[in-house]
């Protein structure tokens, strides 16, 4: 049965967002057709699985609390997927001598044990209100944060030091609106953790987090569409200069 929350709002709100990120990518992806725009492709595919998962089990499975913890499994999987995609892209990119699987194993080997510790500890997710109260037991809490921060932090580092040394416009804004999308979801996870374990927001301060990370992606989405917009008018008019 179909029950309406702010939960599955603000999940339909960013996979929705996540499909404009995803369009964009498999752009690049079709045009340069490198390792990065495939690996980064990827990441936004097991993001939007993430919050396809998330978004119909919500919606549908609300008052269930054996599907909520299984979405609760299922979405520290993908999140340990996903980031372990960037653990492999960042050895990839920084490490060249040492294999990019260690990076991917490495990630992916946390983001497992949070899942492995929300399937085992027990935990009684159910819906408060209008709001979904996970109630992720705190070690796995921890762990699903590290894993964010361990893979968004590095490449959103390497992303701001390639758009500080490219020479080409279109490279840059590309850079720098990439580090701006993973820093934005650094943010939105650690607003999360810090308003519901420190300052007591309750079941409504994941939505909060969910929601500022879909706005924050739409708002760079929209801003560095329309720069990309300009370059393409000035190369069209022969005034594109590096």
């Amino acid at each position: 049965m179909f029950v309406f929350s702010i939960t599955g709002a603000s999940y339909l709100f960013l996979s929705l967002v996540s499909l404009l990120w995803i369009f964009r990518i498999f752009q690049f992806w079709r045009k340069e057709n490198t390792i990065v725009s495939r690996l980064l492709l990827l990441y936004l595919i097991f993001f939007q699985i993430f919050c396809l998962i998330t978004t119909l089990g919500v919606f549908f499975f609300a008052k269930n609390s054996g599907v909520l913890k299984l979405i609760v499994v299922n979405a520290s999987f993908a999140q340990g997927l996903m980031s372990a995609v960037l653990g492999y892209l960042i050895f990839h990119l920084k490490f060249p001598k040492i294999s990019p699987w260690l990076g991917f194993f490495i990630v992916f080997s946390i983001g497992f044990a949070g899942a492995v510790l929300s399937f085992l500890k027990i935990s009684n997710p159910q819906l408060e209100g209008i709001s979904v109260n996970w109630d992720i037991v705190p070690i796995a809490d921890i762990l699903r944060f590290l894993t964010i921060m361990i893979s968004i932090l590095p490449m959103g580092i390497i992303l701001i030091q390639e758009g500080k040394g490219a020479k080409d416009p279109k490279i840059k804004n590309r850079s720098y609106g990439l580090a701006f999308l993973f820093f934005a979801g650094l943010v939105a996870a650690a607003t999360g953790f810090f308003l519901e374990k420190y300052l007591r927001f309750g079941a409504i301060s994941s939505d909060i987090s969910i929601f500022f990370l879909g706005l924050s992606l739409l708002i760079i989405f929209l801003i560095t569409q329309k720069r990309q917009s300009d370059i393409y008018l000035k190369e069209i008019n022969g005034e594109f200069k590096y």
